[in-house]
Parts: structure tokens; sequence; C-alpha cells
């Protein structure tokens, strides 16, 4: 017969803890220390940072919308990071539960309308995949120009569908606009060029369409969100790609360990003090007690 409490230790300190060992091994074996070490490495940290950056503006422009007020601008850092951190730290969607807490625990934001902002997540990475291999990027064709183009029309389109779906669902969620949904669009296109240029420097001597595969592999990893910090999913997508494109040689396996190494980094030097910082102690061992389960009720 099971025993509970052990279940729900396994289930709440085993995995994570095993989810950042694997990433650890993943890292010792194809990560390359001196880059990460070098200059180049500091500013492909300090671009990661403004990833997280531009990641928490998008999240202040939906908040805002869903409240009606103007949350501080220290969330556009705080609320990212503490995400990722706890994307390591608790189990399976980590971040997801973390910001379902967060918002209902501090902004009285419920379920239904903190989903807005996992599922714009998921319209922006298949709505880039769709672009990326409908309309693939050469530099004859001016790169990026036509991918971005069609990124920027269906994904808006699409997010002013769900947005009226959303508002019919519940008249009292009427709160997100056009104009958010247009300044959400513009911040993703954003997001995607500064993580193309986190992947030139990362891997500066490959091929564009090595560099765009990148690009597509990173944002693909985030719409798909089952392991605690995503372990196996990220690799196994790199492993795959390796063997589908073998000329490539370990290069994606090599970006991605260098790209949880900075992720890691993050979660760290960012994450811990914005955890500390959104909430207390007391809140915190309310979470990992078992609050998540409460905040989706």
């Amino acid at each position: 017969m099971n025993n509970p409490k052990i279940l729900d230790i396994t289930y709440r300190l085993i995995l994570p803890i095993a989810s950042i060992l694997i990433v650890v091994f993943f890292v010792s074996q194809f990560a390359d220390l001196s880059f990460i070490l070098s200059i180049q490495g500091l500013c492909a940290f300090l671009i990661y940072s403004l990833l997280s950056l531009i990641t928490g503006l998008r999240y202040i422009n939906f908040v805002g919308a869903i409240t009606k007020k103007s949350p501080p601008a220290s969330l556009s850092i705080t609320l990212p990071a503490s995400m990722n951190l706890m994307s390591f730290v608790l189990p399976f969607k980590g971040g997801g539960i973390w910001l379902i807490f967060y918002l209902r625990q501090f902004h009285g934001i419920g379920v239904f309308k903190s989903s807005w902002l996992a599922l714009v997540n998921s319209i922006m990475a298949a709505c880039l995949i769709i672009a990326m291999i409908g309309f693939p990027p050469t530099v004859d064709r001016g790169g990026y120009s036509l991918p971005l183009m069609v990124f920027m029309t269906t994904y808006f389109a699409i997010v002013l569908c769900a947005l009226y779906v959303y508002n019919k669902t519940s008249a009292l969620d009427r709160t997100i606009g056009v104009r958010r949904a247009l300044l959400d669009t513009a911040l993703s296109i954003v997001y995607i060029l500064v993580l193309y240029s986190l992947v030139v420097i990362v891997v500066p001597d490959g091929t564009f369409h090595l560099q765009v595969g990148l690009v597509v592999l990173t944002i693909s990893s985030m719409a798909v969100k089952v392991t605690p910090g995503n372990v196996g999913i990220f690799e196994g997508l790199a492993l795959l790609l390796m063997s589908i494109f073998p000329e490539t040689g370990d290069r994606f396996v090599e970006y991605v360990a260098t790209y949880r190494v900075l992720s890691l980094s993050h979660a760290i030097f960012f994450g811990l003090p914005s955890v500390l910082y959104l909430t207390d102690l007391r809140n915190m061992r309310r979470l990992l007690a078992g609050a998540d389960s409460a905040a989706r009720q």
C-alpha cells in the first residue's frame, strides 16, 4: 500500500533535486566552461537577463490589464526570475504553479485570469514555429523579415480571437483590450530578436539556418513543460535535432547546456532574492506544503 507521506516527499523534494542533478550532469558533459567564464559568457548572461526582463514586461502588461492597477516596475524583474527559480524547486510546471500562487495571494487574480498569461505564451510559440517552418528565413530574402511579419500577423489575429472568447466566457474579465494585445505582440517580437542575439553569441560560428533552428528549439521547449525545470524536454529536443542534422555536430546540445548554465545562474543570482522580495518565508512554506493546489481551486 502506498504511503501518502512518502509519495508527497517524492513529489515535492526528490523530483526537483533529481532535475537539478540531471541538468548539472548534462552541463558537465556538453557545456564549454571556458566560454561561460569569458567576456562572451558574461554578455550571454546579460542578454539572458534581458530576455527575462522582456518576459516580466509582458506579465506587467497583462497584470495591469486584469487588475486595472499599475504593478510596480520591479515586478518585471522579480516575477520571471522567481518563476525561473521555482521551475526547478517545484515539481512539473513549477514556474506556472508559482505564478498562480503569487497572483492569487498578492493580486487577487484567480486561476482563470492568470491562465491568460500561459495561453499567450503558448500562442507565441505556436505562431513562431508556424512562421519559421512555413516561411523559413534566408539571407537572400532578408533573413527574419518575412517570418517575423507572418508571426506578427498570425499572433495578433489569434490573440484577438482568444480575447473575444475570453471576454465572452467571463463578463467580469473584460479588461484585456486590443492595445494590450498589440503591446504584447511588439514585446514578443523584441524577445525573439534578443533571443537570436543570444544564439549568435553562444554559437558565433554557426550557419544562419543553425542559429534560426536554435531560436525555434528554445521557443518550442518553452511550449512543452512537463518535468521540473522542463528537464529532459529541452535536452531531448536537442539530441533529436542533432541526430536529424548530423552535419551540425553537437552544436545543439552545446547550446542547450550553455543555456542551462545561464538559466541556473539567473535563478541563483536573481531568482532567490526575488522570491524573498515577493513573499515571506511563511508563505513560502504554505506554497511548498501544498498551497499551490489551493490556488488552483
